[in-house]
């Protein structure tokens, strides 16, 4: 995970410990550099798989966000049903 943060040259990494099966989450919370590192990464290299969908929610998501369109009831919406078409909630 660390090499995410020296690759993409932004981020951070943090360690969870308190759930069942200890793991760690890769972070960018930066909108500007979630676009500029790694959505311009994955628009070049797009991910081969079902995730290569949830790449595409979210990055729809934060382009919202960049345009402050989450600011509205319609943009809010539209962030969370493109959430809802995320992850294990594309298998319910």
């Amino acid at each position: 995970m660390h090499l995410f943060i020296r690759f993409f040259n932004c981020g951070q990494v943090v360690f969870r410990s308190s759930t069942s099966t200890p793991r760690c989450d890769f972070i960018v919370q930066d909108t500007s550099f979630l676009l500029e590192n790694i959505i311009s990464h994955f628009d070049i290299y797009p991910l081969l798989n079902l995730k290569q969908e949830d790449f595409l929610c979210f990055k729809e998501a934060l382009l919202l966000i960049k345009e402050k369109k989450h600011l509205t009831k319609e943009g809010l919406d539209k962030i969370k049903s493109l959430n809802l078409e995320m992850n294990s909630n594309r298998l319910r």
